[in-house]
């Protein structure tokens, strides 16, 4: 998904090239704002469908790859304690993905990696 000015290839480009896009497997983001510390997102409800977001990033001196939070909801957030080299968003629906890859594969969306103000 790219959020671009226009449906043009240059817009298309010009918004990947800045990082105004995520992947996708059925789950829609309605926006994703930083601010240099804060990552929120917010998510288009599907039905009945219940959110869980992960953010998951690297501490200084910590384990590559570690869940920093966890939270439910249409509109999870993530602030930035200081410590974190980058940090991203997962989101994880109770839907199964339309096209699944594997059983039991859900919907699913993975905001770009977001590195703090220091």
């Amino acid at each position: 998904m790219v959020r671009a000015r226009a449906c043009t290839a240059e817009a298309l480009l010009a918004a990947i090239e800045a990082g105004e896009f995520y992947a996708s497997s059925g789950v829609v983001l309605d926006d994703v704002a930083f601010d240099g510390r804060t990552l929120t997102l917010e998510i288009a409800a599907q039905g009945d469908a219940t959110y869980v977001t992960e953010f998951i990033g690297t501490r200084k001196d910590g384990d590559v790859g570690e869940v920093l939070a966890r939270v439910e909801g249409l509109r999870p957030s993530y602030t930035a304690r200081g410590d974190e080299l980058f940090f991203r968003a997962t989101v994880t629906s109770s839907l199964p993905a339309d096209n699944p890859v594997w059983d039991g594969q859900p919907r699913q969306a993975w905001a770009q990696p977001v590195t703090p103000a220091r």
